[in-house]
């Protein structure tokens, strides 16, 4: 199903010194005069949740792969830099079938209400990375893969479908 990605929250959630739900979605970057579609090159960002076709996503089970609903020709992507993840930010390419276009769902399934990490193939200090935003979160703040530890410390590894 076409579906919204919006970062879990639940009550006691303290993000950026507020116990206020935000309501923060993946969105493809919005280019000042870029037309409501999503392109390659395109970083995946967090923004309010709208009704924005560039915050609409499927998930294709059979690559692994998450893809803009306007665009399914293109595929989240990160440049699989395990040296150095807080460089390695979630962008739309072509997609290929490559590893940095495969996402693992663990948690409650891919669904509406439920609680999920997504997951990447890199290992950081042997550790899984989950993608999530570099801390607390606001808007525009990109999308990245980091280790899902971390991200669970700052309550930012989980997802939801809105």
């Amino acid at each position: 199903p076409v579906s919204r990605i919006k970062m879990y929250w639940q009550f006691g959630y303290n993000w950026q010194e507020s116990y206020t739900e935000k309501k923060y979605c993946m969105q493809c970057r919005n280019r000042k005069g870029a037309p409501e579609a999503c392109d390659v090159g395109m970083k995946i960002e967090l923004y309010d949740c709208n009704r924005s076709h560039r915050q609409k996503f499927v998930r294709v089970e059979g690559d692994n792969s998450i893809r803009p609903a306007m665009s399914p020709h293109l595929c989240m992507s990160h440049q699989n830099r395990a040296d150095d993840i807080y460089l390695d930010t979630l962008t739309l390419e072509y997609c290929n079938g490559g590893k940095q276009q495969q996402f693992w769902i663990v948690g409650t399934p891919w669904q509406e209400n439920g609680k999920f990490e997504i997951r990447t193939n890199l290992i950081s200090n042997r550790n899984p990375t989950c993608l999530t935003n570099p801390h607390h979160p606001r808007r525009k703040e990109n999308i990245i893969p980091q280790r899902c530890d971390r991200a669970r410390d700052h309550l930012t590894s989980s997802w939801t479908l809105y």
